[in-house]
């Protein structure tokens, strides 16, 4: 998980310790709790707080890949979104499910097992279409929910409580 976090920090235009100062206040405190030094670690909210301040997600994605899952990032909606575009998002989803079968009968078809290679192109295609599946999801509800639903997007840089 801390490679992850190291990942993510490394998305920082500036130095560690510049996102440290941003952060935590002090320039020293992510690297202290990077590699535990003195018994820091880094929490849950301090690792939302690097994500949103540097725009990486690889301890997002290592974190659901861990608990058997995927991470899917939803883009903000445009408010131009009409009901041409959610059209289009659909058969994208249609297409990158046709794509996600294509792959998977090629790897089959090829000598009746799946490699490590195969996997891999398999596991991409996968995610490709858990995307534009919550992306169409996401955006049909934006445009078409009423008021009892809602669309959660998180704005602006959190800080992390000091620990």
């Amino acid at each position: 998980m801390n490679d992850a976090m190291r990942r993510d920090c490394e998305k920082w235009p500036g130095t560690q310790g510049g996102l440290s100062q941003e952060i935590f206040g002090v320039e020293d405190r992510l690297r202290h709790k990077l590699i535990g030094f003195r018994g820091n670690r880094l929490w849950l909210d301090d690792a939302m707080s690097i994500m949103q301040m540097t725009g990486g997600r690889e301890t997002i994605h290592e974190m659901a890949r861990q608990l058997g899952g995927i991470y899917v990032h939803v883009g903000d909606i445009a408010p131009e979104y009409d009901n041409t575009d959610i059209c289009e998002e659909l058969e994208k989803v249609t297409m990158a499910l046709g794509d996600l079968a294509r792959e998977a009968r090629a790897s089959i078809n090829d000598d009746g097992k799946i490699d490590a290679d195969e996997e891999g192109r398999i596991l991409a295609r996968h995610h490709q279409l858990c995307t534009q599946a919550m992306t169409y999801v996401h955006r049909m509800v934006a445009i078409y929910g009423d008021s009892t639903v809602s669309v959660h997007r998180e704005v602006g840089n959190a800080r992390a409580t000091s620990r």
